[in-house]
């Protein structure tokens, strides 16, 4: 028995007159909406959860270039590797590594004595 509310039946089971016009394949879409709609959530969590992964691997990134900077006596400028990272991961990844590169690749960083 369908469910009160749905397209697919009108009232004592009769063809609906919003279906009946319809054809196979838009009965069948019809029919998995529902089924789509409850993967919303799963794509979401999927998305989110690569979001992440891409931060944290930009994160652990910035890190390492930060500590070979260190290593190699270029240094970094204001703070250390941890606290760039830490800045990657608080900022969601883009704004924090923008001013990382602006601050030690781009023509707009500090003159250094290289």
């Amino acid at each position: 028995m369908p469910v009160a509310g749905t397209f697919a039946a009108g009232p004592l089971g009769a063809p609906s007159p919003v279906m009946a016009h319809l054809g196979r394949s838009a009965k069948i879409k019809m029919y998995l909406l529902p089924e789509l709609i409850s993967a919303v959530p799963y794509i979401a969590y999927a998305l989110s959860a690569a979001y992440l992964a891409v931060i944290v691997i930009l994160a652990f990134s910035v890190f390492r270039d930060a500590h070979i900077r260190k290593i190699t006596n270029k240094g970094t400028f204001l703070v250390g590797p941890f606290l760039w990272a830490l800045i990657i991961l608080l900022t969601g990844g883009f704004f924090g590594a923008l001013a990382y590169w602006l601050v030690h690749y781009s023509a707009l960083r500090y003159a250094s004595k290289e």
